[in-house]
């Protein structure tokens, strides 16, 4: 897949496709194979002006962007579990509805760092801020690296893609539709100023599946931590696709 960046280096008999956070570089999902249980494979959507498709111009529509997942998505035919972190979130929640609509929909959903997208507050001016508010609110959020930090000019070379990705989150209006019909995992932090409990809790009602939540005491970012509860919300969204499965193929 073009769009895609692959880490395992088998065929695994579920694929795990990531969708990263705002201001997220190719390759930012790859922590994630140490939570990964065995059987399933991790690949993550590239965005445009990142890694391999460096030289695109950062996209600011999500509708555009989801749909180039969604036929990217449509090149495999394994079983996929569709896991998005943060602004991946979104994205990946509207990526399993294009691909529901294809007659394709995920095995499962599992979503982290966000709230429910019917509770996204609406606006938001990060994508618009100068330099150095943007870096004061980056270096507040935690999860952009020092170097990028130090330096406004280092900043400067990244500001494209980390304003083109919070615009996509900004500019967002959810749009009530058919609830999705595959399972969703949620994993949030408990200390995430960005999160609510009742918030993160909704997502429930975007399925008609089961929909668990798992917490973890942390705030905004944990991508590198806490290998159990990741390993727990990926062993059951594989069950949940397993089953999905075998139902499909008896």
């Amino acid at each position: 897949m073009l769009n895609a960046q692959r880490f395992d280096v088998h065929r695994p008999g579920l694929l795990v496709h990531g969708f990263g956070f705002a201001g997220a570089g190719a390759g930012a999902l790859k922590p994630l194979l140490a939570h990964l249980p065995i059987g399933l494979g991790l690949a993550e959507f590239v965005m445009p002006g990142r890694g391999r498709r460096v030289r695109e111009t950062p996209v600011t529509q999500l509708d555009r962007l989801c749909q180039q997942a969604s036929e990217a998505l449509a090149e495999t035919d394994q079983p996929l579990i569709l896991l998005g972190y943060s602004l991946g979130a979104l994205l990946a929640f509207e990526t399993a509805h294009l691909l529901q609509s294809a007659g394709r929909p995920p095995a499962a959903l599992v979503v982290c760092a966000l709230n429910a997208p019917q509770h996204l507050a609406a606006g938001g001016e990060v994508h618009r801020l100068p330099l150095p508010a943007l870096r004061d609110h980056l270096a507040a959020l935690g999860g952009t690296p020092d170097v990028v930090l130090r330096d406004l000019d280092v900043l400067a070379c990244f500001a494209p893609g980390i304003r083109a990705d919070y615009e996509l989150i900004e500019t967002y209006r959810y749009v009530p539709r058919e609830r999705l019909r595959c399972p969703i995992v949620t994993l949030a932090g408990t200390r995430d100023a960005l999160t609510g409990m009742d918030e993160v809790h909704a997502w429930s009602a975007l399925t008609t599946q089961h929909c668990t939540t798992l917490w973890v005491d942390d705030t905004h970012f944990f991508l590198d931590r806490h290998t159990d509860r990741w390993h727990r919300a990926f062993q059951m969204a594989a069950s949940a696709a397993n089953a999905s499965t075998l139902f499909h193929t008896t």
